[in-house]
């Protein structure tokens, strides 16, 4: 684990994960070298042990009921270039405490392109868990410039949801021409 730059003759900290137990020891080191001119070499010591807890990255409470959102939406490449396919992935969660009971369409449209849209049929998805839905574009006539993807679960309402407002992500993305 990194623990920064250490500037001379000032206490800094470093975080070290300790065990199973979920503690990060954090300790305060002292770096003496020019703290005096007759200081040995430069030596690190340890001027005290301070134990806390350790919170794992879990995220918000799920939601009561089923929430299907779009999470994220990755473009592959990140420049896609004119005339060449490229990948969108759209990943769909259900952050509900309950397992989804009914298939949902997600939907893929970009924003400039009016006849630019497609969408698949989803299995229904248990509370918390995600699904990643790819879509491989070839697209001759986007010509170089910024893009707006936009992607949408269930777009029809068949899955009765918590929040139905939550259900849309857009992204932006700039075509290149080949000859970059």
């Amino acid at each position: 684990m990194d623990a920064g730059r250490t500037t001379a003759g000032k206490a800094k900290m470093l975080l070290v994960p300790f065990g199973a137990a979920g503690l990060l020891v954090v300790l305060s080191l002292l770096h003496p070298v020019n703290a005096h001119p007759t200081a040995a070499a430069a030596q690190i010591t340890p001027t005290a042990f301070v134990y806390m807890p350790y919170i794992a990255k879990a995220g918000p409470p799920p939601i009561p009921g089923v929430d299907l959102i779009v999470w994220d939406i990755v473009i592959d490449p990140a420049e896609p270039v004119v005339g060449e396919s490229f990948v969108i992935t759209i990943t769909v969660k259900n952050r509900g405490s309950d397992d989804a009971s009914e298939r949902a369409h997600v939907r893929l449209n970009v924003v400039e392109v009016e006849w630019l849209e497609v969408e698949r049929d989803r299995p229904p998805l248990t509370a918390g868990a995600t699904d990643d839905v790819s879509f491989r574009l070839n697209v001759p006539t986007l010509g170089p410039g910024s893009y707006t993807a936009r992607a949408e679960v269930d777009p029809y309402r068949a899955v009765p949801e918590t929040y139905e407002d939550n259900n849309v992500m857009k992204q932006r993305f700039v075509m290149v021409s080949s000859s970059r």
